[in-house]
């Protein structure tokens, strides 16, 4: 795999995971192959605060997990 396709691949899974609703792509790739992607996000956290709460809540959970 030449080196820009390589880097390609490698960014489709970070970008797929910061997705909202839609993933677009040229109708003659397949950049979704092989890939994980999440449900798509109705809604965005509110506040920074609303950000604190849920990485609180994220890494309340790895270490009791």
């Amino acid at each position: 795999m030449p080196g820009s396709a390589k880097i390609a691949a490698d960014l489709n899974q970070p970008v797929a995971n910061n997705a909202r609703r839609f993933l677009f792509h040229h109708p003659s790739d397949d950049p979704l192959a092989g890939l994980a992607l999440p449900q798509p996000r109705p809604r965005e956290l509110s506040s920074p605060e609303a950000a604190a709460v849920v990485a609180s809540n994220l890494w309340t959970q790895s270490n009791n997990g």
